[in-house]
């Protein structure tokens, strides 16, 4: 998510006396404000508390949001959505209000999903909204009626506020499932074309490669995953397709540099293999590289931070107590 300005640089002082009056005249705004209505109960438009609950104006779209996705009851998170949906058309959390609702929806009532987005996505303006809008009904499209999926996929591409995200989460569910795959490959290159940012565009850029492999056309794939890796050169998913497009391609030398860079962090099975069959190939000798390796681990290795934690029983944990122990750190949060 993008951050709103805070404020521009530079901003002039204001003088202590000319901010005093501002509050005190702000203060008379909010008092003159509170007494029109005179019933002091507030009607959800004026801002007021009455009976000491907080007015439906004067709930953010935050908090309003926050609330929602609280609801436990299934009935009841549907109509807070709905609620959501039609008192702050503008928000920022009206893309992820609408796949919250939609994704709940299909659950309970698939066609009257359907028949939501039907009405919802020729009026809506909003890029991201819209994006979710065709993602809710692909999913329609897949699950329960399959002959209307070229029409959505059409629709998509047609489509001239269709937001990257929305191009890449359907081009990667295609993939996924390998069906449509030069549907999938068009979508992402309009995704391509519309990426915000480089994060965006590396992956995408890796969705439309990936497709390419799942064709067999690993040359086209590793041309594609090359420049995806380029703009996120952190990514290690980006990078073990890379390898793997290059392994395919018959450019082991170049698998095997992307392989063992891979090895070094984090060890995998799958990934030692390949390293010790092209390296074999190529005359080297796996031990040896091997060996290499685990220099590089070592080289890398940082010891963890010292804390101290409360286990289940009330009792504190010092990590230092641990020291020659392998040590399984769980990091979870509840959603």
């Amino acid at each position: 998510m993008i951050s709103r300005t805070q404020g521009a640089p530079g901003a002039r002082q204001v003088p202590f006396f000319a901010t005093l009056l501002l509050v005190l005249l702000a203060v008379v705004v909010v008092v003159v404000g509170c007494g029109q209505k005179g019933d002091g109960k507030g009607d959800g438009k004026d801002g007021g508390k009455g009976n000491g609950k907080e007015s439906a104006a004067a709930i953010t779209d935050t908090t309003a949001f926050g609330d929602a996705r609280a609801v436990a009851d299934t009935t009841a998170r549907l109509a807070a959505w709905d609620t959501f949906l039609k008192t702050y058309p503008t928000s920022s959390f009206r893309p992820r209000a609408v796949a919250y609702y939609c994704g709940l929806l299909m659950a309970v009532d698939p066609a009257k999903a359907s028949d939501f987005v039907a009405t919802a996505l020729p009026v809506e303006k909003d890029p991201a909204t819209r994006g979710q809008l065709h993602y809710a009904a692909y999913t329609y499209a897949q699950e329960h009626a399959a002959d209307r999926l070229p029409a959505v996929l059409q629709a998509m591409r047609d489509d001239p506020l269709i937001a990257t995200d929305a191009c890449n989460m359907v081009a990667w569910d295609l993939v996924e499932r390998n069906q449509l795959l030069d549907e999938a490959i068009a979508l992402a290159a309009i995704g391509v074309q519309k990426a915000p940012d480089d994060g965006s565009r590396g992956s995408i850029l890796d969705t439309q490669g990936w497709a390419h492999f799942a064709k067999g056309e690993y040359l086209r794939a590793v041309e594609l995953l090359v420049q995806a890796v380029g703009l996120d050169k952190e990514n290690t998913e980006l990078q073990m397709h890379l390898a793997q497009a290059y392994d395919k391609a018959g450019q082991s030398k170049e698998a095997l540099a992307v392989y063992t860079e891979l090895l070094i962090p984090a060890e995998d099975p799958m990934i030692r293999e390949r390293v010790a069959a092209l390296s074999k190939a190529a005359g080297q000798s796996p031990a040896g590289l091997f060996q290499r390796i685990d220099q590089a681990r070592e080289a890398n290795a940082k010891p963890a931070p010292a804390f101290t934690l409360k286990n289940y029983d009330g009792k504190e944990l010092a990590f230092a107590d641990t020291k020659g122990k392998v040590v399984l750190l769980n990091f979870w949060h509840p959603t």
